[in-house]
């Protein structure tokens, strides 16, 4: 079989199945006494007509499928000359014909060259030379087109061949050999009735025609039991506009190609990226588009070459991938990958073309994830298999958030036992920083933001101390250093403000500190310290997803999550319906939610 997309595996698998099913019964009720001993007389006429009615319903069928190109239109991506047999004018006409005409010479000559009964039985012969051709020549031009069938018929339609043209090669050259066994049973000294010319040899084009059918269809089970090749219409929050509340909408999902996983989204956590995004400060949002990269969910289908994955998986979306093979996923100092980098900041599949359309107009994925919506399709290296024990609604949080603040901690900073940290911004991934911390031993946590009524919160997290910059009317770096005799070891800025970058890394102690730059500041944003501050050895670093090699690092987060080494549940504040998107961001934005987590 020659390599083929996986809506051509899918109508010829309507293909194969319906000729198998009508060529059973058919030699069912063709038995072996008096019709079939007719077949080369009058009687013989219904089935031809039948069997070129089933090439038509064949045709047909796919065309009923509207979410999957005809067959035609398939073939024409390989071979673009490729058209269907109907005449538009008349030398299509004549073209047709005198293909036919020459293919029933040639058919004829050949089985008389043979050795076929012309002089007594030439009625007979030619009922199966009618059969032949349509078996070979009709049923390949319904499907390809007439335009180069005869390269089908000799072989020379390979360099470029699709599954269904090496399909239907394998139905002719079956049908041919048929015919040729069935003339080997003619001679031989058994005395049966049905063994009279062109009977056995009719049978053996039926039969072989059949073969090759069930051959194809047996070829196809092991790649299609993995996938189902249909386009899912389903909800999702479409954000048609920056700046305006999302719509829900029903669109189409189209199904994974090769290296993709589609995925039914079960659970998906509000981000302040998202509304970053929504916003109209990221400079790389593209709209409309599909928002959402915090989710989990479980496989519904797998395209091409996927071998990790198989419907039923639970899987966690990533927006940093891990191929494993790019100098970065090669590199133990970095978690990033750059494989699919490019296309994915252009809002696209990894191909350069997008799987999600709604009411006719091409929608662009979100950080190779698009979790708003009920149904998303993702690269295989953007996508966590993990424990099925782990409940979907909470794990989602380790899709961005939980993860980023507490590997902040861990991986990017390596917090020491007894150190001093500070953190800005009590969020979601504020928190999710302050447990790293506590996690690694730090000794003197302080939590610093401007709503002070996140304070009590935070200390349940693990902060020893809080502070509202409000309160004083000295910059927060000079409070910080006096708090803590010269500054701190670590500080991590989890706001997104170039402002508060520049005070998290000042506060840093002079010959060691260092800063860790969590947040996203706005499009344009720069930031600006005195060289002093670097010369005197405090270190400025920044960090994306925590630092974590995502593929393999989110399994072990959701064990340690499942052990009770990590919190998830606590960082939770509200759950709500998918319907309600648009008040969960709202939510968002009172400065009263850690996650919001939406269900399907």
């Amino acid at each position: 079989m020659g390599v083929s997309t996986k809506t051509e595996q899918r109508l010829l698998l309507s293909y194969c199945s319906f000729t198998c099913i009508y060529l059973s019964g058919i030699l069912t009720l063709v038995n072996f006494n008096d019709n079939l001993y007719n077949v080369g007389k009058y009687k013989f006429l219904p089935v031809l007509m039948i069997l070129t009615f089933a090439e038509v319903i064949k045709l047909l069928f796919p065309m009923l499928q509207a979410e999957a190109p005809t067959i035609i239109k398939i073939e024409q991506r390989v071979y673009p000359k490729a058209k269907t047999c109907w005449a538009k004018n008349l030398r299509d006409v004549v073209k047709f014909s005198f293909n036919t005409f020459f293919l029933s010479v040639f058919y004829y000559l050949t089985i008389v060259l043979f050795g076929a009964p012309i002089l007594t039985d030439h009625e007979e012969t030619t009922m199966l030379v009618i059969t032949l051709i349509t078996l070979t020549y009709v049923s390949t031009s319904l499907h390809l087109g007439q335009d180069h069938t005869v390269d089908i018929l000799t072989g020379v339609y390979s360099l470029k061949s699709t599954i269904l043209s090496n399909a239907l090669k394998l139905n002719i050259q079956m049908t041919i050999l048929g015919t040729w066994l069935g003339a080997i049973v003619i001679p031989l000294d058994w005395d049966r009735p049905w063994q009279a010319w062109p009977i056995p040899c009719v049978i053996g084009a039926l039969l072989g025609y059949l073969i090759g059918h069930f051959i194809t269809l047996i070829k196809m089970l092991p790649s299609l039991k993995l996938y189902r090749k249909i386009v899912i219409k389903c909800k999702a929050a479409v954000a048609w506009k920056q700046k305006e509340p999302l719509s829900l909408e029903e669109i189409e999902v189209a199904p994974p190609k090769a290296h993709e996983v589609r995925i039914k989204i079960v659970a998906v956590a509000l981000c302040h990226t998202d509304a970053y995004t929504l916003d109209g400060l990221d400079p790389e949002g593209i709209f409309p588009c599909i928002l959402g990269h915090e989710g989990s969910g479980i496989v519904e289908s797998v395209g091409e070459g996927v071998t990790e994955f198989q419907p039923g998986d639970h899987v966690v979306p990533l927006y940093i991938p891990q191929c494993g093979d790019c100098k970065f996923c090669k590199s133990p100092k970095t978690n990033l990958c750059s494989k699919i980098r490019e296309t994915q900041g252009k809002g696209l599949m990894p191909d350069g073309t997008s799987r999600f359309t709604c009411k006719g107009q091409t929608l662009a994925h979100f950080m190779g994830c698009s979790t708003f919506s009920e149904y998303t399709v993702v690269a295989d290296i953007s996508l966590a298999k993990i424990n099925p024990k782990a409940p979907l609604d909470k794990i989602c949080l380790l899709g961005c958030g939980i993860s980023t603040g507490y590997g902040a901690a861990l991986n990017t900073a390596k917090v020491e036992p007894g150190s001093t940290c500070a953190i800005w911004g009590l969020g979601a991934v504020g928190l999710a920083t302050v447990f790293g911390c506590k996690k690694s031993g730090a000794s003197h946590i302080i939590g610093i933001d401007v709503n002070s009524t996140k304070f009590d919160q935070a200390k349940t997290f693990g902060c020893t101390e809080c502070v509202n910059p409000k309160d004083y009317d000295k910059p927060i770096q000079q409070v910080l250093i006096e708090m803590t005799d010269g500054g701190l070891d670590y500080t991590f800025e989890c706001v997104g403000n170039v402002n508060t970058m520049r005070a998290a890394l000042e506060s840093c102690h002079k010959g060691w500190g260092t800063s860790i730059i969590i947040g996203v500041a706005a499009a344009g944003q720069e930031i600006s310290t005195r060289p002093f501050q670097l010369v005197t050895g405090r270190v400025w670093k920044g960090t994306a997803f925590g630092g974590w090699k995502s593929k393999q690092s989110v399994p072990k987060l959701v064990e340690q999550y499942l052990s009770k080494e990590l919190i998830l549940d606590e960082f939770i504040t509200h759950n709500l319906p998918f319907e309600k998107i648009n008040e969960g961001f709202n939510i968002l934005h009172s400065g009263n939610c850690l996650r919001a987590v939406l269900k399907y």
